[in-house]
């Protein structure tokens, strides 16, 4: 099992051009999406879609909460909760794209959840990324993230 990442926008621009040793975008389609959620198209509200990819192949080497709490938010790294250096750095070449893509005035979702998991039962999450820092930027898993400016 792993993480999946879509990226949902309403930007026609090629993505694949941010890629990186850590961090690439792949365009996506709802038959992919249905096939990794089981239940996709009730999530896409965008025409774009994207699966983000990082060195491990999958989602898993990004910053995730599989559940949100007071401790595990938005926040930067903490000892307690040990992150790699690289979860870190692609997190932030993620974020930088969104930030990109949403000051551009684009709207912008992200879907964060494991590979198959038919349960799964989105929250909606609006989140302003001028009140998110890249350094404090994570994905939570079973949400779907509404980016804003």
């Amino acid at each position: 099992m792993c993480y999946v990442v879509h990226l949902l926008t309403d930007s026609p621009a090629d993505l694949s051009v941010h890629d990186s040793p850590l961090v690439r975008f792949e365009r996506a389609t709802v038959a992919s999406l249905e096939e990794a959620l089981r239940h996709g198209r009730s999530l896409v509200e965008l025409p774009h879609l994207w699966c983000v990819g990082t060195r491990s192949g999958c989602g898993c080497t990004l910053r995730h909460v599989a559940t949100p709490c007071a401790d595990l938010w938005f926040g930067p790294p903490v000892d307690w909760y040990p992150e790699g250096q690289d979860d870190l750095d692609a997190t932030k070449e993620l974020y930088a794209v969104l930030v990109r893509l949403v000051h551009a005035g684009h709207r912008v979702d992200v879907l964060d959840h494991w590979w198959g998991d038919a349960a799964a039962e989105f929250a909606d999450l609006d989140v302003s990324l001028d009140q998110v820092d890249a350094e404090s930027f994570r994905l939570f898993d079973k949400h779907r993230f509404r980016l804003r400016a």
